[in-house]
């Protein structure tokens, strides 16, 4: 090795270093917040939803959701933090009376693939509804 190369090594492992050590304080940050929080669920950010996951989600039952149509009206779910559901398994009709009637936690599984008849809904998936309990606030 040539004398003046050892400046530049060091100042290498120097910026190697640096990096190494910005980035396990910032996983470190990362996994503390997550885990400071008891409530933390994976399955209520829409992001971490995997198709056919079992979720819980608590919310309202809503007579639209959004639509990329004017005139389409199709019932669904709101969640607490604002995501949008289109639930299947269950009869329509009893969902459209259960809108505005205060908060309810719904179990089921989670899907990405919308229904052809639900495609202009603005939603984040479709939940395949296996239970719908009445809850006092979300």
């Amino acid at each position: 090795m040539e004398r003046g190369s050892s400046p530049l090594i060091k100042r290498q492992l120097m910026i190697v270093g640096g990096i190494t050590a910005v980035s396990a304080v910032v996983l470190f940050m990362t996994i503390r917040t997550i885990s400071e929080g008891d409530s933390f669920s994976p399955a209520e950010i829409p992001f971490f939803f995997i198709k056919g996951q079992e979720i819980t989600v608590k919310g309202m039952f809503v007579d639209c959701v959004p639509t990329k149509m004017l005139d389409t009206c199709i019932s669904g779910f709101r969640s607490s933090d604002g995501a949008y559901f289109v639930l299947m398994d269950h009869n329509i009709d009893d969902l459209r009376e259960l809108a505005n009637e205060g908060h309810f936690q719904i179990t089921g599984r989670f899907s990405t693939t919308v229904p052809e008849q639900f495609r202009t809904a603005d939603v984040t998936g479709v939940i395949y509804v296996d239970s719908i309990i009445s809850i006092g606030s979300v």
